[in-house]
């Protein structure tokens, strides 16, 4: 009796599932084959971590990708559609599934895979424009048009009109009035197409600005900062041909007044930008009108 009993016991212990710590450490053992490329060793230990957690898309996923790395095409496709079907990071999955089309000279499947990734945010620019393996999709009549919505999701505010409204004024310019010139500014397009950098210098007042397209409310947002002290913050954008801001500056003191700016495209390369000024915000006086014009002995900066 006792006899059986204790081969109950061993049966039931066997079937229960391996404990938490020996899982994590056929994991470990698994991954440190993958990270140093034994393909045939982290083949087979993904493998046997998929057929004792079927439903784990991460081994899946790792499983396929060491499969690939062995060479063994046909099956990694499969492991990576199976990690696809179980939501595992499914843009490095489709990513991977590229490749393996590509190097089986697939252009179109390959391209599929990476315009269905486009529609779930893939932005790995330079890697589809660099990884070797991608090189039989670049001359195909669609690469160039996946391309481009990889390069939107990677650079959005490139690719939305409204954050490209300040573009006019990017460049590098002089100040003037009347004729003469009383200063210059440069403004630089960054990260991305989404900020704009403004630098004034004038005799008696340097600063620092930034302007940017803030999707949620549809608005500009433009914050300078001058050696004075002074901090002007404006929201605005583009409205009736210029772009219109309007909020308040304030002082190292606590003073602070209203202000409006705007930006307005001219003819012949101009631009000409207005400050106007209000104690209240109700009775407004016109504090500063110049004219840009772009000096083209130092070229702007923006970014590729």
């Amino acid at each position: 009796m006792r006899g059986s009993l204790l081969a109950v016991g061993a049966l039931l212990i066997a079937l229960l599932p391996a404990p938490p710590l020996a899982a994590q450490a056929d994991s470990a053992a698994a991954e440190t084959h993958f990270q140093a490329q034994r393909w045939p060793e982290a083949v087979r230990t993904y493998q046997a971590l998929t057929q004792r957690h079927a439903s784990n898309g991460y081994y899946w996923l790792r499983y396929g990708q060491s499969l690939e790395g062995a060479g063994r095409w046909d099956e990694a496709v499969s492991a990576l559609q199976r990690a696809l079907q179980l939501g595992a990071q499914p843009n490095v999955v489709r990513f991977r599934l590229a490749k393996i089309h590509a190097r089986r000279g697939n252009a179109a499947d390959a391209l599929t895979q990476l315009e269905e990734a486009t529609k779930s945010g893939f932005a790995q620019l330079e890697m589809v424009r660099s990884d070797p393996d991608l090189a039989t999709i670049r001359n195909d009549a669609r690469y160039p048009s996946v391309l481009s919505r990889i390069e939107a999701n990677r650079y959005p505010c490139k690719a939305h009109p409204a954050a490209r409204q300040f573009d006019f004024l990017t460049g590098y310019w002089s100040m003037q009035m009347d004729g003469e010139e009383i200063g210059t500014n440069r403004f630089e397009t960054l990260s991305g197409a989404c900020i704009h950098v403004e630098s004034p210098i004038l005799p008696t007042l340097t600063g620092k600005g930034i302007s940017y397209y803030d999707a949620d409310t549809g608005n500009w947002r433009q914050i300078m900062v001058f050696d004075n002290g002074n901090i002007v913050d404006l929201v605005g954008g583009w409205r009736d041909g210029a772009m219109r801001f309007e909020g308040k500056l304030r002082n190292v003191n606590g003073n602070s007044q209203y202000r409006r700016v705007v930006f307005t495209p001219l003819e012949g390369d101009r631009v000409r930008e207005t400050i106007e000024v209000s104690p209240d915000g109700r009775s407004w006086s016109l504090a500063f009108d110049a004219t840009y014009v772009r000096k083209r002995e130092e070229a702007s900066t923006t970014e590729p």
